[in-house]
């Protein structure tokens, strides 16, 4: 996702917290729509930032993505604007998510499928280049 950079503006200009602040979400979404401006992108994008951001801060794997899920959702569903995009989402708020069959996994440029097979894949593999490549095969 051409997002990720972003998260290098917003948190020294946020913080590790950046999830909890409506103004952070509104760059992310400004600079999404300039490529994708539905709801359901926008909601991509804010969720998928802010999983980089508790990873980039060294959280462990395991709880940054399924904390930062949590996170990201919450705001979401606070939002009367992006309530009727929270249930494509439902996959990966799902406990059991990392458990899902490769065959279970679908990354053909849809953008939640693209999410789910990226969350999946950093859950799964241990190394970048693995992670990449099973990606690809997905």
């Amino acid at each position: 996702m051409k997002i990720l950079p972003i998260i290098f503006y917003l948190q020294p200009k946020y913080g590790d917290s950046f999830t909890k602040n409506n103004d952070a979400y509104e760059v992310i979404h400004n600079i999404s729509a300039l490529t994708h401006r539905h709801k359901r992108s926008q909601m991509a994008c804010g969720i998928y930032l802010s999983i980089a951001s508790n990873i980039l801060i060294g959280t462990n794997l395991d709880f940054a993505v399924k904390s930062r899920i949590y996170d990201a959702m919450e705001y979401y569903k606070n939002k009367e604007d992006f309530k009727e995009e929270l249930h494509h989402f439902y996959r990966i708020e799902n406990k059991n998510f990392k458990e899902l069959q490769k065959k279970e996994i679908d990354s053909g440029g849809y953008i939640v499928s693209t999410l789910e097979a990226s969350i999946w894949c950093l859950l799964n593999i241990n190394d970048f280049r693995s992670c990449v490549l099973l990606k690809l095969l997905i």
